[in-house]
């Protein structure tokens, strides 16, 4: 196995992924932070962080729950990171310690942001928005389904 090198997490697939970590997980969100890279899934939240492409689990707290997107920033001592699950749960990891926050509306399908003050994550119905403190809740246009988010700045 080879290090995953450049900006490839936008173009790898849930399949390559599962290969490569070594899983039958459906695999859903992937961050690379240059020290180590990260994947989110089904019954399934992962580190890599060296060259021998060793693949251990990650301790978030909702171990038992489902995750359909990760974002994240910076490196090492600067990471920061949101994991959305499908029960409406969001982790949330900074300073090296995951906190855990309910938002109260389950099927959480992506998140996505220009930094960890300017955050989204939709829903069916709708977007939740993390200002850097709180998740506030924003309605969709008729409650549309959203199925994922991106954004850059």
């Amino acid at each position: 196995h080879t290090r995953l090198q450049g900006d490839w997490s936008s173009d790898v697939c849930s399949s390559d992924l599962q290969w490569l970590v070594g899983t039958s997980s459906t695999l859903n969100g992937v961050y690379d932070s240059g020290a180590g890279v990260y994947v989110v899934g089904t019954d399934a939240a992962m580190y890599d962080g060296g060259a021998d492409v060793t693949w251990e689990p990650i301790t978030t707290g909702l171990e038992d729950e489902d995750f359909d997107d990760l974002w994240g920033a910076g490196s090492e001592g600067s990471l920061e990171m949101f994991a959305v699950a499908t029960a409406g749960n969001v982790a949330h990891y900074v300073g090296g310690s995951w906190t855990i926050e309910d938002l109260g509306t389950a099927d959480h399908q992506g998140v996505g942001g220009s930094g960890s003050s300017a955050l989204y994550s939709v829903s069916y119905g709708g977007t939740y928005v993390y200002d850097g403190s709180a998740w506030t809740y924003e309605a969709a246009p008729g409650g549309e389904r959203l199925n994922d988010v991106w954004g850059s700045g």
